[in-house]
């Protein structure tokens, strides 16, 4: 058995990997922060046939991951796949303007060299 994790699973890029996983037979963990919508799209996987359960975190959250690691080691011992496709619409959680910069900086040295 693969086990697949999910974060932000209920987003476009993450539903679609998610899904993915699901149709080649692997079993997923759905992490969103919407337990609602999380639990209706694993709903919709598992009506088509896959096994898929929905965990409720906020992934730049380490307090609410902690739950979800847990649940997760519990119930099938460890994970094959970590996809992490949580924040990728969320200004928080991408990187600092000023190490945004930094890294064009060294990116454009590097570049150069």
């Amino acid at each position: 058995m693969t086990v697949a994790v999910v974060t932000g699973a209920t987003g476009v890029l993450g539903g679609a990997v998610a899904r993915r996983f699901a149709e080649s037979g692997a079993t997923v963990a759905l992490l969103a922060r919407s337990a609602e919508r999380a639990e209706a799209f694993a709903a919709e996987l598992r009506g088509d046939g896959a096994d898929a359960h929905a965990l409720v975190a906020d992934a730049p959250d380490e307090a609410q991951l902690r739950p979800a690691r847990d649940e997760i080691l519990g119930r099938w011992g460890s994970v094959d796949v970590l996809v992490n496709a949580a924040g990728g619409n969320l200004p928080a959680a991408t990187s600092a303007s000023t190490r945004s910069s930094s890294f064009r900086q060294r990116r454009s040295t590097t570049s150069s060299s």
